[in-house]
């Protein structure tokens, strides 16, 4: 998918300035309207990858580290070149049949590559999950010096600067299908080639899963009820049973009064009136 210096500016949240430093950095033409994936994937997320790991301040840093690391791969793929001179033909035709050389990587060396490369700890799903987004495929027997660099700015795409599966599907110009989709049927496919190879893996990825839709859900169950309690019907709701309550309290009390004054009202006074006493007698006695 070619990209156009907007669309760096976008999904790398850097100025113009900033993509026209970072590109001749990268020893990439400024004049041309649109730009590969491969020159963004191999040489302009390389430098940005610098800055963001802290390994340089300014463009300066970044463009000797640059030619370093030229320098280097291509010392390197002369030095695989020979080895691969001096192999028979035996060898030379394992290579052309996808045969693992000494530069290529297996699922999880990959993963480990990647690891020590952004300096953080990836996860077997989360694994699976960038590489579909980047276009590779988890269930291939290993993976090219190339892949493994896709991999790596893909990994620092989500991991590190925070971008959406989305953006790095868009980014890597993967074949427009759901990355959910996409994750779920490498899961299985992955989960199948492990099983079959018996190597104890396809439990540690179920494991994952199991436990990152739990937390998901758990998540998502305290802001529905966060959402329920702030929305009208319940604040309405919680009025009417308060207004309820207090009518009840009113209610006892006004009931205990009407009690306790049925209560006075039934002691009668002493059945004796006070003219029924008994007369006095002149002497003082009482008389009949």
């Amino acid at each position: 998918m070619p990209f156009t210096k907007e669309n760096l500016m976008m999904l790398y949240s850097l100025s113009l300035e900033d993509v026209d430093r970072t590109l001749t950095a990268a020893t990439i033409p400024l004049d041309k309207e649109t730009y590969e994936d491969e020159e963004i994937s191999t040489r302009f997320d390389i430098i940005r990858n610098y800055f963001n790991h802290g390994q340089a301040s300014d463009y300066t840093v970044a463009a000797e580290l640059f030619q370093q690391h030229q320098a280097s791969e291509v010392e390197a793929q002369a030095q695989s070149k020979n080895k691969r001179s001096d192999k028979g033909n035996n060898s030379a035709s394992d290579n052309e049949n996808g045969t693992p050389g000494g530069d290529r990587l297996n699922l999880l060396e990959l993963i480990a590559n990647a690891s020590d490369r952004c300096e953080i700890k990836i996860e077997l799903l989360e694994a699976i999950q960038i590489m579909a987004s980047c276009g590779l495929e988890p269930n291939q027997e290993d993976f090219t010096s190339d892949q493994c660099d896709r991999f790596v700015s893909a990994c620092d795409l989500i991991l590190k600067q925070k971008k959406t599966l989305e953006e790095v599907v868009e980014h890597f110009g993967t074949p427009a299908t759901s990355p959910s989709d996409s994750v779920e049927l490498q899961l299985e496919q992955t989960a199948m080639n492990l099983e079959q190879s018996g190597n104890g893996i396809v439990s540690e990825v179920m494991k994952s899963k199991a436990k990152a839709d739990a937390t998901a859900a758990a998540s998502l169950y305290l802001k529905h009820l966060n959402d329920e309690f702030g929305s009208t019907e319940f604040q309405t709701a919680w009025h009417q049973m308060e207004e309820a309550l207090k009518v009840a309290v009113a209610g006892k009390s006004r009931a205990k009064a009407r009690q306790m004054l049925g209560e006075m009202r039934a002691i009668q006074p002493s059945s004796l009136p006070l003219n029924a006493l008994p007369k006095a007698s002149d002497n003082g006695s009482t008389t009949d």
